[in-house]
């Protein structure tokens, strides 16, 4: 037992070490976009405010911005420390992954390949590497452990379970609904755990040797994990939480079509791929197709390999869990519109698993050697592809940070010249580069969807401010209540009438 515990802190270190040497570099990305919604000017006044009311963006997650505000107050905009803390818990998540995979009785090597996919997958790099989506990882983490605990309670105690009344005080148990809890009040798209752990106890219990659902179990346990939902669903409607529309209006919509369809495979497809999302974009977009050929090559063999591994693995059952637990995860963020690729973070740990076993299966394959030579390739040609990407993704989003608050620094002076109740224009010139998410963003694009940043800043709430094409100026222009700023090499400017006269 001893030397398990020993072997199983080396690998915790090894991810450490893997980890801080791949993202490094992305330790002081600055908050732009999306994040400058949550920097404040006055933070050690909102440490605690959050828990029981909601930001501008209406979004009830009291954790994350618990852990901002107090990052701000004793860091300012430094965010070396909130990378940090990301790293710490994405680590200690591919841990539980190689834990939870050891747990399941599957080899340490399955175990290391799963924890080192999900340590070092592109997309999830998206989660550890923004300063406003520890509510992903966090949500994600608990959610995982909550599941791992359930399982672990069920292994050791079911023949206790199916012959008393309860157990709800196992500390195995509470743990499970303690991190359940943890992970609603991270982020609201951990609300698929509850089918997650639906589905666990169901599973668990047909599989002791029984084609019949023992009803009383499956209610007894599932019934706890209500309670703490309709807790946190309580203390959430109390403090003004979004709620769920089908309003087209809003940025988050719910609608049932062919968008469920395409957000899954979106979400599946994310999960799996090594190359930098946004490069492939820019590709498709730009119909180069012949620099699609080799990744989408590399991407086939790839899955082609995990699959034939599963099939040789003889962990049907599991494997069926696991693609389960896998559509699961993309509630309820597949009834959007459209979803992040960060949302793929929930999906991660579970096709990791899957690879686990698929490209393990074949390394231990104890015939056909050059099966373990072609799996090992892929393994270590992937693990370089994703490596090189995350190190893409950093360069742009450090660049897309520096410029954002460069832009700040020379905005702010001229809001004092916006009159009350007017706007603040920011006028984009004409570019024609394709966009993709928080990686690829032109011009004053790198300040949307954190425009209230300058409100907050300034300690001014009488204004907006609008971003605009260069094309759209005539319906500004003769306006009194407004100033007009635009970019000539990277300075902000103000627009002045006899400019566009």
């Amino acid at each position: 037992m001893k030397k398990i515990n020993i072997n199983n802190n080396m690998i915790l270190l090894i991810l450490f070490i893997i980890g801080i040497v791949v993202f490094f570099r992305g330790f002081d990305i600055n908050y732009y976009a999306d994040d400058l919604q949550e920097v404040y000017k006055n933070p050690g006044d909102k440490i605690f405010y959050y828990m029981y009311n909601v930001p501008a963006d209406g979004f009830y997650r009291p954790i994350q911005l618990l852990i901002l505000t107090f990052s701000q107050t004793f860091f300012g905009h430094n965010t070396v420390f909130l990378h940090i803390l990301y790293l710490i818990i994405h680590v200690l998540f591919c841990w539980s992954i190689y834990l939870f995979m050891m747990e399941l009785g599957l080899s340490s090597v399955k175990s290391i390949i799963a924890s080192l996919f999900m340590l070092l997958s592109q997309t999830n790099a998206a989660s550890v590497l923004n300063n406003d989506t520890i509510s992903q990882l966090l949500s994600s983490f608990a959610g995982f452990l909550s599941l791992m605990f359930l399982y672990k309670f069920l292994r050791i105690n079911y023949s206790k379970i199916i012959s008393i009344r309860s157990n709800y005080f196992n500390s195995l148990f509470l743990l499970s609904l303690l991190f359940f809890g943890i992970a609603l009040f991270s982020k609201e798209s951990s609300l698929s755990y509850l089918p997650i752990l639906f589905f666990t106890i169901v599973f668990y219990t047909l599989n002791e040797k029984s084609s019949k659902l023992n009803i009383r179990v499956l209610a007894t346990y599932l019934i706890p994990y209500l309670i703490v939902f309709v807790i946190y669903y309580i203390i959430r409607s109390y403090a003004g939480g979004r709620q769920p529309t089908t309003d087209s209006n809003e940025a988050y919509v719910f609608a049932i079509g062919m968008n469920i369809i395409a957000n899954f495979f979106m979400s599946m497809f994310a999960t799996v791929i090594p190359f930098p999302t946004e490069t492939l974009y820019v590709w498709i977009k730009s119909r180069n197709f012949s620099n699609l050929s080799i990744p989408l090559a590399i991407i086939f063999i790839f899955l082609l390999l995990v699959i034939y591994g599963l099939m040789k693995s003889g962990k049907g059952r599991l494997i069926f869990a696991l693609i389960a637990f896998s559509v699961l995860s993309t509630l309820p963020m597949i009834l959007l519109t459209h979803v992040r690729e960060f949302h793929a973070y929930n999906t991660t740990p579970y096709v990791s698993m899957m690879i686990g076993i698929g490209l393990g299966s074949l390394i231990e394959s104890r015939f056909l050697k050059f099966k373990k030579i072609l799996a090992l390739s892929v393994i270590i040609i992937i693990l370089i592809i994703q490596v090189i990407s995350i190190q893409l993704r950093i360069t742009k989003m450090k660049s897309n940070g520096e410029k954002a608050w460069t832009m700040i620094d020379q905005i702010l002076p001229h809001i004092e010249n916006v009159p009350l109740n007017g706007s603040l224009i920011l006028m984009n010139p004409e570019n024609n580069q394709v966009e993709y998410s928080v990686m690829i963003m032109n011009d004053f694009n790198v300040l949307n969807t954190g425009l209230t940043v300058f409100n907050e800043l300034s300690e001014r709430k009488d204004f907006q401010t609008i971003i605009i094409k260069n094309n759209e100026l005539h319906s500004f222009k003769n306006k009194s209540d407004n100033i007009i700023l635009y970019l000539e090499d990277g300075t902000v400017k103000e627009l002045k009438a006899i400019n566009y006269q």
